[in-house]
């Protein structure tokens, strides 16, 4: 089940409006949200997809690998593609079971790799989302800022 909000945190990383990047503008604030799912696990390792949906730049998709440091707790490395650029993530997350048994997730990170209209720039980003465990369906809202 960590794995599967693992995956999330990385691609809200990735989920930047490339609004954000227009030369000589301050900081820039972003709202992402994004569907995956998962399609891989080895160990203590899990792979996700996902479809990013942003206002300010579109369509988007991206691929993440996450590993549980604990039953609650694990780290994700990913990349979002745009069609002007891509992002590349690195988040630390944390899951909790609702009762109904569909798990949330609170995750914290920062961008390590820009290409395209993204490059120059660096970032944070927070997200919160669920997945159901049952299906492995993943949803996501990331918001965080970007500066020149």
């Amino acid at each position: 089940m960590r794995r599967i909000v693992l995956g999330l945190m990385v691609i809200a990383l990735g989920a930047v409006p490339l609004t954000a990047v227009a030369a000589g503008q301050k900081s820039r604030h972003f709202t992402n949200h994004l569907l995956g799912a998962l399609v891989q696990t080895r160990g203590s390792s899990s792979t996700y997809v996902y479809e990013v949906s942003s206002k300010q730049f579109g369509p988007g998709a991206g691929v993440l690998v996450s590993k549980s440091t604990s039953a609650t707790t694990g780290t994700s490395r990913g990349v979002i593609y745009f069609a002007s650029g891509s992002l590349r993530s690195v988040t630390t997350y944390r899951i909790a079971a609702e009762p109904n048994g569909v798990l949330r997730l609170t995750s914290t990170g920062r961008d390590t790799g820009l290409s395209g209209v993204f490059k120059g720039l660096h970032g944070s980003v927070h997200a919160t989302g669920s997945q159901d465990p049952k299906t492995h369906m993943v949803t996501l809202t990331a918001t965080g800022t970007l500066i020149p």
